[in-house]
């Protein structure tokens, strides 16, 4: 019977396709060797599932369970993971691309058991370095790096940097290389070309480095910024928004990189939810101390949320909306389900370090559409990033509408209540007509929202009228205006019902 392992092991989870009896024995071997030579705990539906048992909920707690998930990336189990098979019988030990979605690919790693011919990878973790198992006289070698990965043990230790014998004047940057060519990042915009010039040529080698790179300098800026500004703390919350630019500033390169990869024409890197998990854990980030300076990353992620959803919207690409504003994200001091990010206040409206107040939390957002004048080439001009950044809420306002009719109808809630807050309706009259041109630009997605979250067409209407009602007071009591007759101009997407056409779809609202 084998041991507990200790408190401090690893747990990885191994996904794999059930090809053959030879291919199972293979799994089981590595699980073996992974517990036994180099004491990692590994859940293997070999060892846990019996008659009776329910698969899909084993795969769903495993996963979650574990800090990694092994991919064996067989032929079969490439094409089950991009057909998005899996919730019957074995097929369930099939991780699908929905799944990685949804966690980040952070957590997955592909093991590549291919032999001869090209070698592929599911397309959720195609752009994922591997570890290449297609070699049997390999075995030993590949089974320490992986277990290295795992225990976060390399074999070969960066070495502490040394001083310049030539001077300060001698030392510059390391260039990117790219082909035959040299990039030298001189600017944010520079950033989003070549990220999106990388993803457009499908070099993943060259396209991770540069994630990498700015991944790196963005926590490093931001521990920097920290230190040495958080003994200065305004004394007025007003002037928060002033205060903190430069520290979510630390990421602006970061981001840009994420954005040149969602407008590149390779689809395999669109994908950008990743970015979430850098920004919320930063590497060697304190968590103790004032509360405004602990829960900085949050003011980040809404930064990112904001203006990558800003992005979505910009291309119509309202699927990729739709998925940034449904991410779940846990609480890390509660031990609730994770909630997806329009539910998640700290995250897309009320973020700590603006005082826990949307107003200025909105007010700074503005100010980084302002300042951040190399947004004004990727949407066309300020005001159009602002437009964007409207419409993108208001679209998550309506998802907060379906989430909430969903539960009146159910009866588990007689009140709707707002978690998105409504700042975007405080804007110019111009920024409006251009919020409103882009949230309607696709009218049947929300028609099909709508249907599949199994609204009727017919009460539509009835419980629009109520969800505006609520949003006329939410927005009366935060900004002290009645409105009067300005709702329908004010609350530019009112006339949602008399907009849309109901077709068929897949956009389910938990």
């Amino acid at each position: 019977m084998p041991t507990d392992p200790p408190p401090d092991s690893p747990i990885v989870f191994i996904s794999y396709s059930h090809d053959s009896d030879a291919h199972k024995e293979w799994v089981r071997e590595l699980a073996t060797d992974l517990r036994d030579r180099y004491g990692i705990d590994v859940i293997l539906d070999q060892w846990e599932i019996g008659p009776g048992d329910d698969v899909p909920k084993f795969m769903e707690q495993s996963v979650k369970r574990a800090l990694r998930v092994l991919m064996v990336c067989t032929e079969p189990y490439v094409r089950k993971a991009d057909d998005g098979k899996g919730g019957a019988g074995y097929e369930a030990m099939v991780v699908t691309g929905e799944l990685v979605a949804d966690l980040g690919t952070r957590k997955f790693i592909p093991l590549m058991r291919q032999p001869g011919g090209t070698q592929t990878l599911p397309t959720c973790v195609s752009t994922r370095f591997y570890v290449d198992f297609s070699n049997e006289e390999m075995l030993e070698e590949k089974l320490e790096e992986l277990a290295r990965s795992i225990h976060k043990s390399p074999k070969f230790e960066k070495p502490s940097l040394g001083t310049n014998p030539f001077g300060a004047a001698a030392s510059v940057p390391d260039p990117t290389i790219y082909g035959e060519a040299v990039f030298e990042i001189s600017s944010k915009i520079d950033t989003y070309r070549q990220s999106t010039l990388l993803a457009n040529d499908g070099d993943f080698a060259k396209w991770r480095e540069l994630i990498q790179r700015t991944r790196i300098s963005s926590v490093s800026s931001l521990l920097k910024w920290r230190g040495d500004n958080q003994s200065n703390l305004p004394t007025l919350a007003n002037d928060l928004p002033d205060y903190f630019i430069s520290a979510v500033g630390t990421h602006a390169e970061m981001f840009a990189a994420a954005f040149g990869a969602f407008d590149s024409n390779d689809s395999r890197f669109h994908n950008q939810l990743s970015v979430i998990d850098t920004i919320r854990d930063p590497k060697g980030w304190e968590r103790s101390g004032s509360t405004i300076y602990v829960e900085l990353p949050d003011l980040i992620l809404f930064t990112y949320q904001a203006l990558m959803g800003a992005l979505t919207i910009s291309r119509h690409n309202f699927d990729a909306a739709l998925k940034l504003a449904t991410t779940p994200l846990e609480d890390r001091y509660s031990r609730k389900d994770a909630l997806p990010l329009f539910k998640s206040s700290w995250a897309m409206g009320w973020p700590e370090s603006m005082n826990h107040t949307c107003t200025i939390a909105w007010d700074f957002l503005m100010k980084v559409l302002k300042e951040w004048t190399w947004l004004h080439e990727l949407f066309g001009s300020e005001e159009d990033a602002r437009a964007a950044v409207v419409s993108y809420y208001a679209f998550m306002n309506t998802l907060d509408f379906v989430s909430a009719t969903k539960a009146t109808i159910g009866g588990t809630t007689k009140e709707h209540a707002i978690t998105v807050p409504l700042c975007f309706v405080m804007v110019d009259e111009q920024t409006i007509r251009i919020a409103k041109s882009l949230f309607f630009a696709e009218p049947s997605f929300i028609s099909e929202l709508f249907e599949e979250n199994s609204i009727p067409s017919e009460q539509v209407a009835e419980h629009w009228a109520s969800w505006m009602t609520e949003c006329g007071k939410w927005v009366s009591g935060v900004y002290k205006e009645r409105f009067w007759g300005m709702r329908d101009e004010r609350i530019f997407h009112s006339d949602l019902p008399q907009r849309i056409l109901q077709k068929s779809g897949r956009k389910l609202i938990e």
